[in-house]
């Protein structure tokens, strides 16, 4: 069988009209005629033609080959005198089909949700996915996703269990819509469970369906597929008997078809090598934004891209292109993906240049020096070289027996690396993943390569030993994760746990300043220090004791369960690194309750959103000293009217996975760390709103919108629009006098809004953007105007300067706190 893709089952269908047309054309009445295209669609169904083949015309070669056949049976039955009837099913053939029947049926019921009413919905209503997107309430493209992965999993076990599922359900589904024929729901019903009957659909797309990964094409099948479309009028003549031209000159005449001329293709284009000549036989893939997902991770294509291959020149077209803005991208097997470009309308020509690509060789040594052989090594794509599609981007791998890796054709760009043990191993060395996670950051432009030696210890290592307590008492069992201080802080994180006498020991790659946090049921906490250039130090740690603890509730004093709460520290005297999320947030359980611990002395918003019933904050900031642990705090969920938006970038596309945070008419943060962002189109929904006025505001990588007012009184608000900027980045350096201090930086605008400190749930690592200096704070990206910036460092003191930002600049401040 060719490894070319075979044409999808909505493919199949789509031409149906055309095919009984053709049927008409070709047959001496309309019965025979329907029944044609009937076996003719069952064929296709069973045995479906790969992309290789222009459909239509495939069509018109079964269709022929059919009639002959019908024409010869016809004249054995002559010649024989007496006509030939079809021999009916055995009673074993019955049984057969009804066993596979059962077969199917057990199989779709007991796929999982929501891929089990996704299915119900497309095949037994008959709703497209555009459809089922309105009715469910999510982006086509999760439909799509769905759809896939179920026809997956149904061809999966029925393969595996018996073949006999696939063929014998081919002619139940009816010509005329992509839902069941009145006889087969009348079938299915009658097998106790109605629901089911979108199971002899969904089994016909189970034949064949395959996608092929970059640069796995067949040489011989490899083409661009090309809509040629021949109309029933322009076919070959059949071989005709004299009975055939004497039947058709009596005949009425048939309506068919007329042809027309070729639609022009919504898309173009050509892929060039990264030498700048044809590249043949790559792989151009688009899809609505966030749909691309695997694209620079070196995945294959999802079952519902469409794809596309160059010819020889390096030139490729789409008949279609999804509605509205769409990405294109292009591969191929020696080369990096091209950059995903977005494209904003069709008849589009396009030009997608393929990459070198970047080579990361290295060794992975585990801690105690040995050759780490077989363990697993991810290649992470830095928050700052997000691709088109807003994701962060993944390529996996395993050392060999040397400990030895090495990824060619990545794409450009910092990568982080983290190499671990496989579970195996790691019951043999004992402890936690953690304590052997080995991490490394690089950053290369297309064309060059390095070798990157993880685990090896530096001339520069110091070993760190020391005790954590809290309130006096050994907090042992936890873990410590130290960062340095550098451009790309992740690279350089070091992991140990905790002994359970509260004593800990880890060797650090170099000196300088180290950000600490505590993690684990001992306690949590955050600490910056400096290591001395030194064999060994010494650092005991003492773990903050600050807590707010209380519940959640509705208008009726009723728990609220699954609200996310979160905090932020509007004024304090802790410096922490802005990887910070210990005690940040917490998601209620059916008690409503809430503990946020860990907590350095210091002022605090609170508040608590959940995405269904509303949302609520503690109205007035709570004030946390050192050690204190305040209880019985209430927030009250009240609910109102969502808002709706999108969010687009400065071009005017879509911008998918945006944050979403939103101020009340008194400048208070209601969600500090958010959990509503944008969806693959661009567009968000916020949780219910009681009657006021918000002001909503996001950001993404280094580029941010103006805060934009919204009105919610008793009917739902006009969606909104936020347009993305080129944010401005603010650097606050704190000192005392010609001493530069570690301090805290606040920054509100103008209206009392707090514009930093601001986390996204969904994205703990979007703190990338910036490099880490304790001494330095980055905030940002802000919108052009007024902001009021507050510093604050222990036993020094508090200032506030006033600045203006202007869109896209980078502003350096200093504040003397004496």
């Amino acid at each position: 069988m060719s490894d070319a893709l075979p044409h999808s089952l909505e493919a199949l269908l789509d031409e149906r009209s055309w095919v009984r047309a053709l049927a008409r054309h070709l047959a001496a009445d309309a019965h025979e005629a329907e029944d044609l295209a009937q076996d003719a669609l069952a064929i296709a169904w069973e045995r479906p033609p790969d992309h290789q083949e222009n459909l239509r015309g495939w069509f018109a070669k079964v269709l022929r080959n059919l009639v002959r056949e019908r024409r010869r049976r016809q004249a054995l039955e002559r010649h024989d005198g007496e006509p030939r009837v079809a021999a009916a099913p055995t009673t074993a053939e019955v049984v057969e089909n009804a066993e596979a029947h059962h077969l199917v049926v057990r199989e779709v019921l007991g796929l999982d949700e929501p891929y089990r009413s996704t299915v119900l919905l497309r095949y037994f209503e008959g709703l497209s996915a555009h459809e089922i997107a309105l009715r469910e309430g999510v982006s086509l493209s999760t439909v799509r996703s769905r759809l896939t992965r179920a026809h997956a999993r149904l061809r999966e076990r029925l393969e595996r269990k018996d073949s006999r599922g696939m063929a014998v359900l081919a002619p139940l589904l009816s010509p005329k819509s992509g839902a069941l024929s009145a006889p087969s729901k009348a079938l299915v019903m009658g097998l106790e469970v109605k629901t089911v009957a979108t199971v002899l659909a969904v089994a016909l797309v189970a034949v064949g369906i395959r996608f092929v990964g970059y640069g796995s094409e067949d040489p011989e099948t490899a083409s661009v597929e090309r809509a040629t479309d021949a109309a029933p009028d322009s076919l070959p003549p059949l071989e005709a008997t004299p009975e055939d031209v004497a039947r058709r000159a009596g005949s009425t005449a048939i309506d068919a078809p007329a042809s027309a001329e070729e639609p022009a293709p919504a898309v173009v284009g050509r892929v060039l090598r990264p030498d700048g000549t044809p590249a043949a036989n790559a792989v151009v893939v688009l899809g609505a934004v966030g749909a691309l997902a695997f694209l620079d991770s070196g995945e294959d294509p999802l079952d519902e891209v469409p794809r596309a291959t160059t010819d020889e020149s390096g030139r490729f077209s789409f008949a279609e292109a999804p509605d509205g803005t769409f990405v294109i991208t292009a591969g191929a097997e020696d080369a990096a993906p091209s950059e995903t470009l977005r494209m904003p309308r069709e008849n589009a020509d396009v030009t997608l240049h393929l990459r070198h690509g970047v080579r990361i060789h290295g060794e992975v040594l585990r801690k105690d020096g040995a050759l780490a052989a077989g363990w697993k090594v991810r290649f992470l794509r830095d928050a700052t070289s997000l691709g088109a599609n807003g994701t962060r981007l993944l390529r996996w791998t395993e050392t060999d027996a040397a400990g030895g890796f090495d990824e060619r054709h990545l794409c450009p760009g910092k990568w982080g690396l983290v190499a671990y043990p496989g579970d195996d191993e790691l019951k043999e060395l004992g402890g936690s993943m953690p304590e052997h996670m080995l991490q490394s950051t690089v950053e290369l432009e297309d064309g060059q390569e390095t070798f990157v030696a993880l685990g090896a210890r530096s001339a520069d290592a110091v070993t760190v030993r020391g005790t954590i307590t809290r309130a006096g008492e050994p907090a042992g069992g936890g873990f410590l994760q130290w960062m340095a201080e550098c451009d790309d802080p992740a690279g350089s994180m070091e992991n140990i746990r905790v002994s359970k006498d509260g004593t800990y020991e880890i060797d650090l790659p170099r000196p300088g300043a180290w950000s600490m946090r505590a993690m684990g049921s001992g306690g949590q906490g955050e600490f910056v220090v400096d290591v001395p250039r030194a064999p060994e130090h010494t650092i005991d740690f003492e773990l903050p004791t600050g807590a707010l603890r209380g519940r959640v509730i509705d208008a009726d004093g009723e728990p609220v369960k699954g609200a996310l709460v979160s905090h932020v520290l509007a004024l304090g005297s802790a410096h922490h690194s802005p990887m910070r999320v210990a005690g940040e947030s917490q998601t209620t359980g059916a008690d409503g309750a809430f503990d946020l611990a860990g907590l350095e002395p210091g002022l605090y918003r609170i508040g608590a959103a959940h995405p269904e019933r509303g949302c609520g904050i503690v109205r007035d900031l709570v004030h946390v000293t050192d050690g204190q642990a305040i209880d019985g705090l209430e927030i009250e969920i009240a609910s109102g009217i969502a808002i709706a938006g999108r969010v687009l970038d400065p071009a005017g596309l879509p911008v998918a996975f945006a944050p979403i945070w939103i101020h009340d008419a008194e400048g208070r943060l209601l969600n500090p760390i958010t959990g509503v962002m944008t969806t693959e189109d661009g567009t968000f929904e916020t949780f219910p709103l009681p009657p006021g006025e918000y002001s909503v505001f996001t950001r993404r990588e280094r580029t941010c919108a103006q805060e934009l007012g919204v009105l919610v009184e008793g009917a739902a608000p006009e969606a909104i629009e936020l347009r993305l900027v080129d944010g401005a980045t603010l650097i606050v350096q704190a000192s005392a006098g010609d001493r530069r201090i570690r301090a805290q930086a606040v920054v509100r605008d103008v209206d009392g809004r707090l514009m930093s400190g601001l986390r996204f749930s969904r994205n703990p690592w979007s703190w990338r953007t910036y490099p880490y200096d304790s001494t330095r704070r980055h905030v940002g990206p802000l919108p052009p105007g007024t902001y009021v910036v507050t510093s604050n460092a222990p036993d020094v003191g508090t200032a506030s300067v006033e600045v203006t930002l202007t869109q896209g600049a980078t502003r350096e401040l200093e504040i003397d706190l004496r």
